[in-house]
């Protein structure tokens, strides 16, 4: 015990930090995770960004990336950032490889990786931060070789960001864990209320070009979004709007990192709907680029109107002016910060005192495609032609009304939501010999058919009696 508590004591004092010229402070972290039901834990590679003027009352955020990325994406260069300019602000800022991604390499099966482990990793991430029992290495490294201390700050409100496919993991957050002050996505779609497809047509693709030798090449179980700088650029660009500087980092062929594809959800995972619909209190900001092309605005206005209808909690939408679907390579970055900080602080999640940006900032140098590329066109599509046709024929079925007994809730909602029917009220009652947390009794008979989203309520065993 005497030598673990040395080794802790060295590791403290000799944390792994960088600076920069305003005044930030940039500490590796690392994290430990279970997937699944793996027995053996995976350590996540991240880094924590602080001004020093940080607190146990200042709030926490947690970005979150998305595929093909890694903490690279939230910190391109030390005046291109999204994680320095939050920093700078007074959030604590701190940003995670995900498993399988990156420098935070996952020895299980990789077709586990996907949205809803990916989701509860971010709940183990989300409350070693509010708890302050994430660990900071001596070295820029979670190597198990290398000393590690506990961090001594503590943050109990904590804000998640997603971009992309991380947007997909926090767009489903709250509803699943309630333990967050607010949630931010970006560049991502989801449900969307019934409306016509989407008047302008769908503009001809960009031309391919060969793959780049480069391209690092991905274990089995991985796959690489893109095979050339060109795709890259297309996929992600407004040129319009980009930061030079940064695009040349996101785009390096030698750079790119793979992902965990394909990937499998468990049988019963809820669905992103469900989730939504239980939200709660938690605030949540929609964000996404004028020209994203898996997001388009018309898609994007009918996603917003969904979570207006449906989440039943405090729901905002912003839009980036000459922005493509990768936002943090383009000039609208900072006023994505400043809006967002608005927005918490209008929210009571108000950043400690922010602390003046660099004096050395360079100028933006003017913008252009890699030599031979084609600039892709913002890409406005129709609706998810599936998803469409899924709200369509939920609404034109019947609410057939499914026997719960014996059921938990979690898995009666995800019943009643595949029959068309909606959960109602629940009540807990003690009845003897049942299991509690069961449904002992539902207000709707079986097999009833009702109007396609009817409410049924449910009485839940409250304990259980042996007789």
């Amino acid at each position: 015990m005497a030598v673990t508590c040395a080794a802790l004591a060295t590791g403290a004092q000799a944390a792994y930090a960088q600076g920069d010229e305003g005044g930030l402070q940039v500490q590796t972290v690392c994290f430990t995770s279970y997937v699944a039901n793996d027995q053996v834990p995976t350590t996540l590679y991240g880094l924590r960004y602080t001004n020093g003027e940080e607190t146990s009352k200042t709030p926490a955020i947690v970005l979150v990336h998305g595929y093909a990325s890694s903490t690279g994406n939230w910190d391109f260069t030390p005046n291109w950032s999204v994680a320095r300019k939050l920093a700078r602000q007074g959030y604590v800022v701190i940003s995670y490889d995900r498993p399988g991604f990156a420098r935070s390499p996952y020895a299980g099966d990789p077709t586990r990786l996907g949205t809803f482990y990916q989701r509860d990793v971010l709940h183990q991430v989300v409350m070693q931060v509010r708890h302050g029992t994430y660990l900071l290495p001596s070295q820029d490294s979670c190597a198990p070789s290398v000393p590690k201390a506990q961090s001594t700050l503590v943050s109990p409100d904590v804000v998640v960001v997603g971009h992309s496919q991380g947007g997909r993991i926090v767009q489903g957050y709250p509803g699943a864990y309630h333990d967050v002050a607010a949630m931010v996505q970006a560049d991502i779609g989801g449900p969307m209320i019934e409306a016509p497809p989407n008047p302008i047509p769908t503009p001809t693709p960009p031309p391919t070009f060969p793959p780049d030798p480069r391209v690092p090449v991905p274990p089995p179980g991985y796959a690489q979004f893109f095979n050339n700088r060109q795709a890259c650029e297309a996929f992600n660009v407004n040129w319009r709007g980009v930061v030079q500087e940064a695009v040349d980092i996101a785009c390096d062929p030698s750079l790119f990192v793979y992902s965990p594809n394909p990937t499998v959800e468990p049988p019963g995972a809820p669905s992103t709907e469900d989730l939504i619909k239980q939200t709660g209190p938690v605030p949540v900001l929609l964000s996404w680029g004028d020209s994203d092309v898996i997001a388009p605005i018309y898609n994007d206005e009918l996603h917003y109107q969904y979570w207006l209808q449906n989440c039943r909690c405090d729901v905002s939408r912003l839009y980036l002016p000459d922005t493509g679907h990768l936002f943090q390579v383009h000039k609208s970055l900072d006023l994505w910060v400043s809006w967002v900080t608005t927005w918490l602080s209008d929210r009571g999640l108000e950043p400690s005192r922010a602390s003046p940006a660099p004096a050395t900032a360079a100028p933006l140098d003017a913008a252009g495609p890699t030599r031979g590329t084609a600039p892709a066109a913002p890409k406005t599509v129709a609706p998810d032609a599936a998803r469409t046709a899924t709200v369509r024929a939920g609404k034109s079925k019947r609410c057939v009304v499914p026997r719960l007994k014996g059921l938990t809730v979690a898995a009666a909602t995800a019943k009643l939501a595949k029959a068309n029917c909606n959960l109602g009220r629940t009540r807990a009652r003690a009845a003897r010999g049942a299991r509690p947390g069961r449904v002992i009794s539902q207000s709707r008979k079986p097999a009833a058919r009702l109007r396609a989203g009817t409410a049924v309520n449910l009485v839940i065993a409250k304990r259980s009696h042996a007789g």
